[in-house]
């Protein structure tokens, strides 16, 4: 995975935003690309979006009309931008410099 503090921080208030229990997202449902070690190299907010849909169909809970104005906002304050930068295909760590 090596996506660092950032990312365990985007998750921790996923759950808490979503009312989802500890540890219940898999990275393995990440549909993001991966280097050779595994690692992801390119993660954007519409991969997000998506493993976030996946895991609430997963345990079967309504996705949220404004599902994406959310995680857009934990987004942001996770990578200290203004919220309207994050936008559906910028990259956590190239564009919004996630740790």
């Amino acid at each position: 995975m090596a996506m660092g503090c950032d990312f365990l921080d985007l998750q921790f208030r996923m759950e808490k935003e979503f009312h989802l229990q500890f540890r219940t997202f898999d990275h393995h449902k990440l549909a993001s690309p991966r280097d050779a070690r595994g690692y992801f190299t390119e993660v954007t907010g519409r991969h997000i979006l998506n493993w976030l849909e996946v895991t609430l169909r997963e345990h079967d809970r309504a996705i949220p009309d404004d599902a994406w104005p959310r995680l857009q906002r934990i987004i942001a304050r996770v990578g200290v931008v203004p919220v309207e930068t994050v936008g559906l295909d910028d990259c956590l760590i190239h564009d919004l410099g996630f740790q």
